[in-house]
């Protein structure tokens, strides 16, 4: 499940994002988004300025349809993680 307080994860030009779920609404047409708190995010970020800049417009959006972002089991990511160590 999604809920407030859930990491997660989404991917960005071809790098994953992190985060954690900090706020959420349902629109009319029963469709649930939610708001990330991203961390190390510089690659995002760094396209959004770049875009506001060039284009005097922010094109992205800080709310996130609920299936386009993961659910992240950081524990069992770490341990997994950690396994790759001297392979």
């Amino acid at each position: 499940m999604k809920d407030i307080g859930t990491n997660v994860w989404a991917t960005f030009g071809g790098t994953l994002r992190f985060g954690t779920i900090i706020e959420e609404r349902v629109e009319d047409n029963g469709w649930r988004y939610v708001r990330c708190k991203w961390v190390d995010d510089h690659k995002f970020e760094a396209d959004r300025a770049m875009v506001l800049q060039l284009r005097h417009y922010d094109k992205y959006s800080d709310w996130y349809r609920v299936d386009k972002i993961h659910a992240l089991d950081t524990k069992n990511i770490i341990g997994s993680l950690s396994k790759l160590e001297g392979v």
